[in-house]
């Protein structure tokens, strides 16, 4: 199910071909990108921005190593 948080285009992305990595840009955003863009978007100060994280750690526990490292480039990617 850890995994329906990404568009197929991400998915596709991560476990295809990893020789795309200079098109990240044309990947449609699934929900985990949506949620990593709203945390940094969140002032440091809000509730909200504990419960992203925690949905973001969530995720990464237990993920492969290619779906770690997506997550981790999602934030210079956002940024």
């Amino acid at each position: 199910g850890r995994r329906l948080l990404l568009s197929e285009s991400e998915r596709q992305f991560i476990f295809g071909a990893r020789d795309m990595i200079n098109q990240s840009a044309g990947l449609k955003p699934g929900l985990l990108s949506k949620i990593s863009d709203a945390f940094i978007r969140e002032s440091d100060e809000p509730p909200y921005r504990f419960w992203l994280a925690s949905c973001i750690e969530s995720f990464l526990r237990g993920s492969s190593p290619g779906e770690q490292m997506f997550a981790l480039n999602l934030v210079s990617w956002l940024t």
